[in-house]
Protein backbone atom coordinates (compact mmCIF):
# COMPACT_ATOMS: atom_id res chain seq x y z
CA UNK A 1 0.00 0.00 0.00
CA UNK A 2 1.25 3.43 -0.80
CA UNK A 3 -0.07 6.93 -0.96
CA UNK A 4 -1.58 7.70 -4.38
CA UNK A 5 0.57 10.82 -4.72
CA UNK A 6 3.69 8.60 -4.58
CA UNK A 7 2.66 6.53 -7.62
CA UNK A 8 3.73 9.13 -10.15
CA UNK A 9 7.39 8.21 -9.62
CA UNK A 10 7.06 4.92 -11.54
CA UNK A 11 6.85 4.94 -15.33
CA UNK A 12 5.34 1.46 -15.53
CA UNK A 13 2.53 -0.07 -13.50
CA UNK A 14 1.00 -3.53 -13.43
CA UNK A 15 -2.77 -3.40 -12.97
CA UNK A 16 -5.18 -6.18 -12.06
CA UNK A 17 -7.58 -7.75 -9.62
CA UNK A 18 -4.83 -9.86 -8.06
CA UNK A 19 -1.19 -10.73 -8.56
CA UNK A 20 -1.91 -13.58 -10.97
CA UNK A 21 -3.98 -11.50 -13.39
CA UNK A 22 -2.16 -8.26 -13.95
CA UNK A 23 -1.15 -6.45 -17.11
CA UNK A 24 1.70 -4.03 -17.73
CA UNK A 25 0.90 -0.40 -18.56
CA UNK A 26 3.21 2.51 -19.32
CA UNK A 27 2.16 5.68 -17.47
CA UNK A 28 2.06 8.71 -19.74
CA UNK A 29 1.00 11.12 -17.00
CA UNK A 30 -0.46 10.96 -13.52
CA UNK A 31 -1.96 13.51 -11.14
CA UNK A 32 -3.77 13.31 -7.83
CA UNK A 33 -7.47 14.02 -7.70
CA UNK A 34 -9.88 14.42 -4.78
CA UNK A 35 -11.00 10.78 -5.14
CA UNK A 36 -7.69 9.20 -6.08
CA UNK A 37 -5.66 9.51 -9.27
CA UNK A 38 -6.24 10.67 -12.81
CA UNK A 39 -3.91 8.77 -15.12
CA UNK A 40 -3.21 8.48 -18.81
CA UNK A 41 -1.97 5.00 -19.72
CA UNK A 42 -0.45 3.99 -23.02
CA UNK A 43 -2.85 1.94 -25.20
CA UNK A 44 -5.90 2.99 -23.16
CA UNK A 45 -7.58 5.14 -25.76
CA UNK A 46 -11.20 5.66 -24.72
CA UNK A 47 -13.45 6.13 -21.69
CA UNK A 48 -14.74 2.55 -21.75
CA UNK A 49 -11.23 1.13 -21.59
CA UNK A 50 -10.35 3.60 -18.83
CA UNK A 51 -13.49 2.72 -16.86
CA UNK A 52 -12.38 -0.91 -16.97
CA UNK A 53 -9.22 0.06 -15.10
CA UNK A 54 -11.01 1.83 -12.24
CA UNK A 55 -10.58 0.11 -8.90
CA UNK A 56 -7.76 -2.18 -10.04
CA UNK A 57 -4.80 -2.79 -7.79
CA UNK A 58 -1.47 -1.27 -8.84
CA UNK A 59 1.86 -3.05 -8.55
CA UNK A 60 5.37 -1.80 -9.25
CA UNK A 61 8.51 -3.95 -9.45
CA UNK A 62 10.08 -4.64 -6.06
CA UNK A 63 13.55 -3.70 -7.30
CA UNK A 64 12.30 -0.16 -8.00
CA UNK A 65 11.24 0.42 -4.39
CA UNK A 66 13.64 2.13 -1.99
CA UNK A 67 15.12 -0.03 0.74
CA UNK A 68 13.35 0.12 4.09
CA UNK A 69 15.00 1.33 7.26
CA UNK A 70 15.58 -1.25 9.98
CA UNK A 71 12.25 -0.47 11.68
CA UNK A 72 10.22 0.15 8.50
CA UNK A 73 8.41 -2.45 6.46
CA UNK A 74 6.48 -2.80 3.26
CA UNK A 75 3.05 -4.23 3.95
CA UNK A 76 3.63 -6.94 1.39
CA UNK A 77 6.52 -8.21 3.57
CA UNK A 78 4.29 -8.46 6.64
CA UNK A 79 1.41 -10.29 4.98
CA UNK A 80 1.65 -14.00 5.70
CA UNK A 81 3.88 -13.62 8.77
CA UNK A 82 2.99 -15.57 11.89
CA UNK A 83 1.92 -13.42 14.84
CA UNK A 84 2.68 -14.51 18.40
CA UNK A 85 2.18 -12.86 21.74
CA UNK A 86 5.02 -12.42 24.23
CA UNK A 87 4.35 -15.84 25.76
CA UNK A 88 4.87 -17.51 22.38
CA UNK A 89 1.19 -18.29 21.77
CA UNK A 90 0.37 -18.13 18.07
CA UNK A 91 -2.46 -15.69 17.35
CA UNK A 92 -2.58 -16.32 13.61
CA UNK A 93 -1.17 -14.88 10.40
CA UNK A 94 -1.21 -11.37 8.99
CA UNK A 95 -3.93 -11.40 6.32
CA UNK A 96 -3.71 -7.74 5.35
CA UNK A 97 -3.19 -4.27 6.75
CA UNK A 98 -5.16 -1.07 6.47
CA UNK A 99 -4.60 2.57 7.26
CA UNK A 100 -6.78 4.46 9.74
CA UNK A 101 -5.15 7.85 9.41
CA UNK A 102 -3.66 7.57 12.88
CA UNK A 103 -1.84 4.27 12.36
CA UNK A 104 -1.62 1.12 10.30
CA UNK A 105 -3.58 -1.87 11.57
CA UNK A 106 -2.80 -5.55 11.04
CA UNK A 107 -5.67 -7.93 10.39
CA UNK A 108 -4.62 -11.26 11.84
CA UNK A 109 -6.60 -14.36 10.96
CA UNK A 110 -6.48 -17.12 13.55
CA UNK A 111 -6.64 -20.89 13.18
CA UNK A 112 -10.44 -20.95 13.09
CA UNK A 113 -10.88 -17.90 10.85
CA UNK A 114 -11.39 -15.35 13.63
CA UNK A 115 -9.98 -11.89 12.93
CA UNK A 116 -7.91 -9.91 15.41
CA UNK A 117 -7.01 -6.27 14.76
CA UNK A 118 -3.75 -5.02 16.21
CA UNK A 119 -2.27 -1.58 15.51
CA UNK A 120 1.13 -1.78 13.89
CA UNK A 121 2.79 0.62 16.32
CA UNK A 122 5.56 0.23 18.90
CA UNK A 123 3.07 0.06 21.79
CA UNK A 124 1.73 -3.23 20.43
CA UNK A 125 4.51 -4.64 18.21
CA UNK A 126 7.59 -5.77 20.08
CA UNK A 127 9.55 -7.28 17.20
CA UNK A 128 9.44 -8.23 13.55
CA UNK A 129 11.74 -11.08 12.58
CA UNK A 130 11.99 -11.09 8.80
CA UNK A 131 14.16 -14.21 8.79
CA UNK A 132 11.74 -16.25 10.91
CA UNK A 133 8.63 -14.66 9.38
CA UNK A 134 7.30 -13.81 12.82
CA UNK A 135 5.86 -10.74 14.52
CA UNK A 136 5.80 -10.59 18.33
CA UNK A 137 2.99 -8.47 19.76
CA UNK A 138 1.86 -7.25 23.14
CA UNK A 139 -1.93 -6.98 22.86
CA UNK A 140 -4.06 -5.37 25.53
CA UNK A 141 -6.16 -7.73 27.63
CA UNK A 142 -9.33 -8.59 25.73
CA UNK A 143 -7.89 -7.81 22.27
CA UNK A 144 -7.37 -11.48 21.47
Amino acid sequence: MTRPADLDQWATWWLGEDRSEKTEHRVLWCKTHSRGLVVRLEKIDDRDQAAGMAGKSIWVPRYQLPACDQDSYYWTDLVGMDVKDRSGRTLGRVDHLFETGAQDVMVIVGEFGQEVLIPFVADFVDAVDRNQGTIIVNPLPGMV
